[in-house]
């Protein structure tokens, strides 16, 4: 009896497919899912609290300030999407040199969220060309284009090799990033010619901005994660 219990068990998680509600790859979509809304609440608070009770002198409760723990949260998710990529290149899925490319890419951005590259080359290419300080917002997307649409480019093609719900949770993620990219570009309107630094409309994108990118990793993170258990697991399957 045991052993025919143990036999409908192995039966049973051999029919187990990764869209499957009950399975890993499934909670872990779950999971990203909550951590991303929670993230955002979170952030959005205390933003937001920072304007209206402390006028915007609590650094911690600044999402936009640097080496804070908002930055750190959003670093966090770049390098989990990377790390899981190295992972998948390890077991050898889909290309080693792709793969690898898009880890070491996100490696980067996770470390420019904590040293802002972006936003020092922007405002050094602002100096050389003699605009206003406003203009950095939207000159660091233009220097930083080529390696914004490789990454966006290389983790697409991603989607179309994953299991559905993952492929949502990577093309959700980037169209958030897209428009992450543009609200802070779009912030130049009102940057330019005033110092809007801390007024409610800044303080409004940056929310809506930082909102979006934390979120759009976490689920990207999550998506990339949920593969590399759906094809360890599909690996130990065939191998047993």
């Amino acid at each position: 009896m045991a052993l025919l219990d143990r036999t409908a068990r192995r039966a049973a998680s051999s029919r187990n497919p990764p869209d499957d509600p009950d399975s890993l790859p499934e909670r872990i979509l779950r999971l990203g899912l909550a951590i991303a809304l929670v993230g955002v609440l979170i952030q959005t608070t205390a933003e937001l609290t920072n304007y209206f009770v402390f006028d915007m002198d609590v650094w911690n409760l600044d999402v936009d300030a640097d080496n804070n723990g908002f930055a750190w949260a959003s670093s966090v998710g770049q390098y989990g999407a990377a790390f899981a990529c190295v992972l998948l290149a390890v077991v050898g899925w889909w290309s080693a040199r792709r793969l690898v490319v898009l880890s070491l890419i996100l490696a980067f951005f996770s470390l420019d969220d904590i040293a802002r590259y972006h936003e020092n080359l922007g405002s050094a290419v602002r100096e050389d060309v003699g605009a206003q300080s406003g203009y950095g917002r939207l000159i660091w997307p233009i220097v930083f284009f080529p390696l914004l649409a490789t990454a966006f480019v290389l983790l697409w093609r991603l989607s179309e090799r994953v299991y559905e719900r993952a492929a949502r949770f990577i093309r959700l993620g980037l169209v958030m990033l897209v428009l992450a990219v543009f609200a802070e570009a779009g912030s130049t309107v009102f940057h330019v010619g005033s110092d809007a630094e801390g007024t409610f409309p800044d303080v409004l994108e940056v929310s809506v901005e930082e909102s979006l990118e934390l979120a759009a990793w976490v689920l990207i993170a999550a998506a990339i994660t949920a593969t590399l258990c759906s094809v360890l697991y599909e690996r130990g399957r065939a191998a047993s």
